[in-house]
């Protein structure tokens, strides 16, 4: 526990050593370092809630089985349109142990699904409505406005495109720490729409996967929320932050059904594509590797350099030594490369429950690369004329990153 404590405390010391406008926070302290322990506040007791309270684990879990029973309806999409490919009845004899699964074409669709119903959702107001609710205590304890905490709740369910869309008329206007929050909630979070494809490649490995994965988003928000209070604290301690009115994104149901379709397709294609190039890379690299001597016995692949500079970040995690390369490769492939990957190869590893629950909350999220790189791409078309998206885009990155590590920790002492 102890090492997990100082690493939650290096973590916000490095926060406030990578603070820009220091003077600027320092200068409003008091009403800074209020919002500080009332965010940390927040952060432990919704751990313990998330974590010990039986009522709060009943309404996540839920929650998991809503997702879980969408998941199984997408499979008769798959089903009518890709036949025995896309997981229906064979029409032909296997040989034991061969296995007929198809990851494109069997779990990856389920995006699609996913992204319509929440687009219905939120045309029938009742996504933006629950969220603007629920993201009550965030508006009060982190001054922020009643929209922003409207998207920061929505993220715990919704993807980093979808979210913002329903502030999308005022994200130009959008003030510096305001899209700050934005894109670094992005990387920090996941989406429901990519859960039922989490759960579906670990269903062997923890049945109740995507109970941990709610709770990361829901942690990682409060956490993300905590540091980009420290980062880019507000100009004025009076100042509040823009208000916006609750706004329709689709013209009509129908609009939303077709744009659902569309960044749903648009995304189970850019997850395909995105392995596709990824795991190539990953084999050619390796391959370049193999020329070099073993290394203590193993051959040097890039799991295993990348793992190497996570050692510390496991270190002091305490993870247990028959876990902790695994770990560190695992999550190295989430950083470098992304989360669909890093879950593949967890798998793969014979990891204790309780370390494959905490690297859950280090590799179910976005905060990787080649995912930051799409949603500055994407935040720049919705809001081309905002001038900070590219700019904050790195620090975000480091957010998302920092975030993740900071949660794990916190997790790990109350566990």
């Amino acid at each position: 526990m102890f090492r997990n404590i100082l690493g939650y405390a290096i973590c916000l010391g490095i926060v406030f050593i990578m603070c820009t406008d220091r003077d600027l926070y320092l200068k409003h302290k008091n009403r800074n370092l209020i919002i500080l322990l009332g965010g940390i506040a927040l952060q432990v007791v919704m751990t313990l809630l998330l974590l010990h309270s039986q009522i709060i684990i009943g309404a996540i879990k839920s929650v998991s089985d809503f997702i879980l029973k969408m998941s199984k309806a997408s499979v008769e999409g798959t089903k009518f349109v890709f036949g025995y490919l896309g997981g229906d009845k064979l029409p032909f004899d296997t040989k034991p142990g061969i296995s007929t699964f198809i990851l494109g074409l069997q779990s990856f669709p389920m995006v699609i699904f996913m992204a319509v119903f929440f687009s219905i959702l939120t045309y029938l107001k009742i996504m933006p409505i629950v969220s603007k609710i629920l993201g009550a205590p965030f508006k009060y304890i982190f001054k922020i406005s009643d929209s922003l905490g409207m998207v920061s709740v929505s993220k715990v369910l919704l993807g980093q495109f979808e979210a913002p869309l329903m502030i999308h008329p005022y994200l130009n206007d959008l003030k510096k720490n305001e899209m700050f929050i934005i894109l670094s909630l992005a990387g920090s979070t996941s989406s429901a729409s990519v859960m039922p494809v989490y759960a579906d490649l670990l269903k062997n490995t923890i049945p109740n996967s995507t109970n941990y994965f709610i709770m990361a988003n829901i942690l990682n928000v409060i956490t993300t929320l905590i540091i980009c209070s420290v980062l880019i604290p507000k100009d004025h301690p009076k100042e509040t932050a823009s208000n916006y009115k609750l706004v329709q994104p689709y013209a009509s149901f129908s609009d939303a059904m077709n744009v659902g379709l569309s960044n749903g397709t648009a995304t189970w294609i850019a997850i395909v594509g995105s392995l596709l190039g990824m795991v190539a890379l990953i084999s050619f690299a390796n391959e370049l590797l193999a020329t070099i001597p073993n290394f203590h016995g193993k051959p040097i692949t890039l799991q295993r350099l990348a793992g190497s500079l996570i050692y510390p970040i496991v270190w002091f995690l305490e993870i247990p030594s028959a876990d902790f390369s695994a770990f560190a490769q695992v999550v190295a492939s989430k950083t470098i490369l992304n989360e669909i990957v890093a879950m593949t190869e967890l798998v793969k590893h014979n990891m204790s429950e309780a370390s494959v629950i905490k690297s859950i909350f280090m590799i179910g999220n976005f905060c990787n690369i080649s995912t930051m790189g799409i949603t500055m791409t994407a935040m720049v078309t919705m809001a081309p004329k905002c001038p900070y998206i590219k700019p904050l885009m790195g620090k975000a990155f480091f957010v998302a990153l920092i975030s993740t590590i900071m949660t794990t920790h916190l997790v790990c002492i109350l566990l």
